[in-house]
C-alpha cells in the first residue's frame, strides 16, 4: 500500500451541552486530487488540555490506519491549549511528527483578534453598544421591535434586520457597523425621543437601553465618524478573512497575503522618511527581506508617525466631516484623531506582529509560493530549485534526501515546457499537478517528485474553518438544545453523509459547467445551488402541482404584486426621507456643539495627563539621582574605611555609648 501525505484540521466546541471535537483529513486521491472530509466526531471531558487533545486526535489517525508520519500539517484556532509553546496540542503533535509545519494557527482567528483589540483602542464603545441595540430592538420586546420597524419607515429607512452581535466572531463588526450606518436617522430619533422622556421622568430605561443612549447618544459623533473609519480600514482584512476562509488551496497564497496587508497598514500610520529608512527605494530582491525590513520599523515611535492631520481616515470618514462642516483639522476632530485613529493603528500594529511574525520570518512558508504556476514563468530557475529544495527539506517524509538532487533537475526540466505550463494557470493547484503526474518523458512520469510535493502541499488547510462550519452544520442537525439530545453517532453518521454528498460535486457536469462559465465571465459566481444525489424522486403531488405550467402563473402573479407593492414602498420612502433632511441637519448642528464642547474638555484632560505624566517622571528621575548619589557615597565610606583603621574604643567610650542606648529605649 503506498503511504500518501495528508493533512489535518481539528477544534472542540460545545454541541447540546456536550463537548465534541471534530477531526477533517485533506488527503490526496488516487489521482492526487484533494478530497477534504471530516473523519471524525469525538466526545470529549469539558476543559480537555492539549495534551489530552493531541492523544485523542492521534489514537484516532492511528485506529483508522493512517499513519502519523505522513501528516504534512495540523491547523487549529489559536487559543494557547491548541498552538501554546509549552502545553498546546500542537506541541505535543510535532514531538510525535518532527516535519509537521511549524505554523499551524488560524490565520482567520488572527486577523479577526487584530481587528478586535483595534476597534477596542478605537472606540470601546462598540462593543456594548452594538449587543444592546440588538437587545433593546430585536430581542427583549416585540413591541419596541414593531415600534422601531414603524420608525424606520417614517424617516424614509427601509426595515433591516438587526444583526446580532458575538463575540467571538468578531469579524460581524463590519457588518454592524455597515447595518447601522444604514439605519443611523432612525436609531438616533428612537434613542434620542427615550432620553428625553428619561430626563423628563415620563420613562424608565431599562439597563441596556441606558447603554446605547448613555454611550451612542452621548458619544454620537465620535461613533459615527468611528463606524465610517472602519467601514474602510478594515477591508483589507475583511477580504483576506474571506479569501483564507475557501476550500480552495490558498496556502501558498499567506505569507505574501500577510506581507501585503503589513506593507498597506504601515503608510497610513507611519511616514514616509521611516518607510524610505526601511525599504530604501523598494530595491529588495524578496519578500522575506521586504518582511525583515518592515518588521523592523519602529512604528510606535512618535517620531515615525504621521501627524494627527495625515493619518488616513478614508473617504466615508472625510465625507461625514464635510456634511457636518468640518474638516480633519478643527479642533473639534483633533481627540478622536489624536486618540482613537492613533490607538486603532497601534494596536493594529501590535497585533499583526505578534501574530503574523512567525510566519514572515519563515523560510518554509515563503518557498510555498513556488508551488503556484504563475510563479514558474516569472522565477529564475536558480531560485526556484532554491525553493523547492526548501520545501524538500522541510517535508522529508515526502521527498527523502537522496531524491532533493533529482526534484531540483525536474523543476529545471518543468521549465522547459512553457507552453503546458501556460495552461496550468487558471486550474486549481491540485489539478495541475495531478496533471503534472501524467505528463510523461520517453513513456515514463517526467515529474513524479514534482508531482507528489506539490500535491502533498495542496492538502494543507488555509485555516480552521472547516473545523467551523462542521460546528455550525452539528448545531443545524440537532436544532433546538432543550429538544434534542442527538446521539455522538448520530452525528457522526450525518457529518459523513453530508461530506459524501458534497464530494459528489467534484464529478458534477453541471458544477464543471458553470466554473467554465465563470471563468468565461458568463457567470457572477462559480458556484451554484443544487443537490448532487440523484436517488432522490418527487411525489405525484409535487408534480401535479408543476404540470400545465402552474408553477410559472404563479410565480408570475406573485413577482407582479411584489413589484407593486415594492414601488408603492419605495415612493413612500423617498418622501418621508426626504421631509427628514432638514431635522437631521438641525440636530447635527447640536451634535457638532457637543462634540466641541467635548473636544474642549479632552483636550485640557490630556493635558492634565501629560503634565502629571511629566511630574512623575521627574520625580522618578530625582529619585533615581537621589539612590544613585546615597549608593556613591555608601561606596565612598567604604573605601575610605578601608584605608582609615577605625579607631579601637576605649572601655570608657563603650560603657558611655551602652548608658546612651539604655537611655533611648526608656
Amino acid at each position: 500500500m503506498q503511504l500518501r501525505p495528508y493533512s489535518v484540521n481539528f477544534d472542540e466546541s460545545t454541541i447540546n451541552g456536550k463537548s465534541e471535537l471534530t477531526l477533517n483529513v485533506a488527503f490526496l486521491t488516487q489521482d492526487l486530487l484533494v478530497e477534504r472530509r471530516c473523519l471524525a466526531v469525538i466526545d470529549v471531558e469539558e476543559g480537555t488540555t492539549g495534551e489530552e487533545m493531541a492523544n485523542t486526535v492521534m489514537k484516532e489517525l492511528v485506529d483508522n490506519q493512517i499513519p502519523l508520519k505522513m501528516m504534512m500539517s495540523v491547523k487549529t484556532d489559536g487559543c494557547s491549549a491548541m498552538i501554546g509553546h509549552l502545553r498546546g496540542a500542537q506541541k505535543f503533535m510535532r514531538e510525535k511528527v518532527p516535519t509537521l509545519l511549524p505554523n499551524g494557527g488560524c490565520v482567520d482567528h488572527d486577523l479577526a483578534n487584530v481587528l478586535k483589540s483595534a476597534v477596542q483602542a478605537l472606540c470601546p464603545e462598540l462593543t456594548s453598544i452594538y449587543p444592546a441595540m440588538h437587545a433593546c430592538l430585536a430581542k427583549h420586546s416585540m413591541d419596541k421591535k414593531r415600534k422601531f420597524e414603524a420608525l424606520e419607515e417614517e424617516v424614509g429607512e427601509a426595515i433591516r434586520k438587526v444583526p446580532k452581535f458575538i463575540n467571538v466572531r468578531f469579524r460581524i463588526i463590519h457588518r454592524l457597523a455597515e447595518w447601522a450606518e444604514k439605519q443611523d436617522r432612525a436609531l438616533y430619533v428612537n434613542f434620542k425621543r427615550m432620553k428625553e422622556d428619561v430626563l423628563r421622568e415620563v420613562y424608565t430605561a431599562s439597563e441596556t437601553e441606558m447603554i446605547v443612549i448613555e454611550k451612542f447618544i452621548g458619544n454620537y459623533l465620535e461613533v459615527r465618524l468611528s463606524q465610517c473609519f472602519i467601514l474602510e480600514v478594515d477591508k483589507p482584512i475583511m477580504d483576506l478573512i474571506d479569501k483564507f476562509e475557501s476550500s480552495q488551496v490558498r496556502v501558498h497564497m499567506l505569507y505574501r497575503s500577510l506581507l501585503g496587508l503589513f506593507k498597506t497598514m504601515l503608510p497610513k500610520f507611519v511616514t514616509s522618511n521611516a518607510m524610505d529608512q526601511a525599504i530604501g527605494n523598494n530595491n529588495i530582491n524578496s519578500d522575506f527581506a521586504m518582511a525583515d525590513k518592515l518588521l523592523d520599523i519602529e512604528y510606535e515611535l512618535k517620531e515615525n508617525q504621521l501627524s494627527s492631520k495625515d493619518l488616513w481616515i478614508g473617504g466615508k470618514a472625510e465625507q461625514l466631516l464635510k456634511e457636518l462642516g468640518l474638516t480633519r483639522h478643527s479642533e473639534e476632530v483633533q481627540p478622536w484623531l489624536d486618540i482613537n485613529v492613533r490607538g486603532f493603528y497601534e494596536a493594529a500594529l501590535d497585533k499583526m506582529v505578534k501574530y503574523f511574525q512567525g510566519t514572515l520570518e519563515s523560510k518554509v512558508m515563503e518557498a510555498l509560493k513556488v508551488i503556484d504556476p504563475k510563479f514558474w514563468s516569472l522565477g529564475k530557475g536558480d531560485m526556484l530549485r532554491r525553493k523547492f529544495k526548501i520545501l524538500a527539506v522541510q517535508w522529508q517524509e515526502v521527498i527523502p534526501g537522496k531524491d532533493i538532487p533529482k526534484l531540483q533537475e525536474e523543476v529545471a526540466a518543468m521549465l522547459h515546457r512553457r507552453e503546458e505550463v501556460e495552461g496550468f494557470k487558471e486550474e486549481e493547484l491540485d489539478v495541475v499537478f495531478s496533471k503534472v503526474s501524467k505528463m510523461e518523458e520517453l513513456e515514463n512520469p517526467a515529474f513524479p517528485l514534482l508531482a507528489k510535493l506539490g500535491s502533498s502541499i495542496c492538502t494543507i488547510y488555509n485555516s480552521s474553518s472547516p473545523a467551523e462550519r462542521d460546528f455550525s452544520l452539528m448545531k443545524t442537525f440537532v436544532g433546538d438544545p432543550n429538544k434534542g439530545n442527538t446521539r455522538t453517532e448520530m452525528l457522526n453518521a450525518k457529518m459523513h453523509i453530508k461530506a459524501e454528498v458534497n464530494s459528489l460535486g467534484r464529478s458534477c457536469t453541471e458544477c464543471e459547467l458553470n466554473k467554465k462559465k465563470f471563468q468565461r465571465g458568463e457567470r457572477k459566481t462559480v458556484s451554484v445551488e443544487h443537490c448532487h444525489c440523484d436517488l432522490w424522486h418527487p411525489s405525484e403531488e409535487l408534480l401535479r402541482t408543476l404540470r400545465g405550467g402552474a408553477a410559472c402563473t404563479r410565480y408570475r402573479a406573485d413577482l407582479k404584486e411584489r413589484k407593486a407593492e415594492a414601488e408603492v414602498q419605495s415612493k413612500r420612502l423617498a418622501i418621508s426621507k426626504e421631509e427628514e433632511v432638514a431635522k437631521t441637519k438641525k440636530d447635527m448642528k447640536v451634535e457638532t456643539e457637543k462634540l466641541r464642547k467635548r473636544s474642549i474638555v479632552r483636550k485640557k484632560q490630556a493635558e492634565e495627563e501629560a503634565k502629571k505624566k511629566a511630574e512623575e517622571e521627574a520625580k522618578k528621575k530625582e529619585e533615581l539621582e537621589r539612590k544613585k548619589q546615597e549608593a556613591a557615597q555608601k561606596k565612598k565610606k567604604k573605601s575610605v574605611a578601608k584605608v582609615v583603621p577605625e579607631k579601637k574604643k576605649s572601655k570608657a567610650d563603650e560603657m558611655r555609648e551602652e548608658q546612651r542606648k539604655r537611655l533611648k529605649m526608656t
